[in-house]
């Protein structure tokens, strides 16, 4: 999920209005807290994400097991399991979304409420009307907001154009409900904070855990193959197009390859990449694991973020641009206005009018010929996430949320 364009001091995080944003615990955690948190089990659910998601499982959950609390997870996966502290109930998986909608949702309701947790924390849109029975029924529940569900449903290539608006106001409807009715809110980035109750919410940024994703053996980048990286999900919106033009403009004796490590959505949309001109050069790694892109990104020289300028994207920074940045890696972004000002104050790499297939090639074709100012660009970036965009600090607010809805 996406981050808002913030400026910050160690420890903290600004928003246009800072009522929204706790800045986390400043004292040591007492005994007392300790052996009350002990006490709490917390149910996280999920029908869309998968088990080990990266938000869900090796931030959140994590977080609140290292805090003390009893976390489990409930989520359609092959068999019951745990891992690092966190207890995994399965559900059956559902194909297509009106399965996921009706048919996995429920599973995961009724799962979930045979726990008797003292809290619920849920994570899709879907699992609102659910969450909402859980209130009905007395337990104590936090919406995890991923995204800007009306402004994403609006742009999602596989819902008739049709119907976007019906389902827009009517998940933006039980949204605002839910808000209402639910103890707790946690947004993943800023860009949603006006539109939810102040009192209740508290940003927790979808920003690298320290040191996950940079690897003690990274080799110096003038001796790194000439190559980018671009780690995620694929689609149109995202910037294929751009890049395979772009990609397609070097000149053929170019010593260049971009690697793509994540799925393409839809599936057909690789099928139709694979007929442009510039595909040559990219190198499909499909999705990978963690550790596995923890090692592209310390054999690549920069890592490349085309977003379109579409709504969902004109008030965001991606995660991937702060994990490029904990790996020591510039990046090549569009040229959106809060991209430009962000990555020129931050030191985080360069911009492009992606919509320009010769600039976006000569923006290519510096970075990839001047590995020693990408080193040293990216050491600045690496700084910033360090002292500033990570997950430390935003996971101490998470925590600070649920000690006080759960032992005040």
């Amino acid at each position: 999920m996406d981050m808002h364009r913030v400026n910050t001091a160690p420890g903290q995080r600004r928003t246009e209005d800072n009522s929204h944003v706790a800045e986390g615990p400043k004292s040591e955690v007492t005994s007392d807290v300790k052996a009350k948190r002990r006490t709490k089990r917390v149910v996280h659910m999920s029908s869309v994400h998968p088990p080990y998601d990266t938000r869900i499982f090796l931030k959140e959950c994590r977080t609140l097991v290292k805090a003390g609390y009893e976390v489990t997870y409930v989520v359609a996966m092959e068999a019951d399991a745990e891992r690092e502290g966190v207890k995994f109930v399965t559900v059956p998986a559902s194909n297509g979304y009106l399965g996921r909608m009706f048919k996995t949702s429920r599973a995961v309701y009724r799962s979930a409420l045979r726990l008797n947790a003292d809290m619920y924390h849920f994570h899709d849109p879907e699992l609102v009307p659910w969450a909402l029975l859980l209130r009905l029924r007395g337990k104590k529940v936090i919406m995890d907001v991923h995204e800007n569900t009306t402004r994403d449903i609006m742009i999602k290539e596989w819902i008739p154009k049709a119907v976007r608006p019906i389902l827009a106001f009517c998940f933006g409807a039980l949204e605002r409900v839910g808000a209402a009715s639910f103890n707790g809110i946690v947004a993943a980035f800023p860009g949603v904070l006006d539109e939810l109750p102040k009192k209740k919410t508290v940003l927790a940024g979808n920003l690298p855990i320290l040191g996950e994703l940079n690897t003690p053996s990274s080799i110096p980048f003038n001796q790194r193959p000439r190559r980018a990286a671009y780690v995620g999900q694929m689609t149109e919106i995202r910037g294929i197009f751009e890049l395979l033009a772009g990609l397609a403009a070097l000149p053929k004796d170019f010593d260049f390859e971009l690697h793509i490590a994540g799925q393409f959505l839809p599936e057909s949309l690789l099928d139709e990449a694979k007929t442009k001109p510039g595909f040559e050069r990219m190198k499909v790694l499909g999705q990978i694991s963690r550790s596995d892109v923890a090692d592209l990104l310390s054999s690549v020289r920069f890592g490349v973020v085309f977003f379109q300028n579409v709504a969902s994207h004109t008030r965001s920074l991606p995660t991937k641009l702060f994990e490029y940045a904990s790996a020591g890696l510039p990046t090549l972004g569009p040229d959106m206005a809060h991209w430009v000002e962000f990555i020129k104050e931050d030191a985080m790499g360069f911009c492009v009018d992606i919509t320009n297939p010769a600039a976006i090639a000569e923006r290519l074709m510096f970075m990839t010929d001047h590995p020693d100012e990408c080193q040293e660009i990216g050491a600045h970036a690496r700084e910033a996430v360090e002292s500033r965009y990570n997950w430390d600090i935003e996971g101490a607010r998470l925590i600070e949320l649920y000690d006080r809805i759960l032992l005040n």
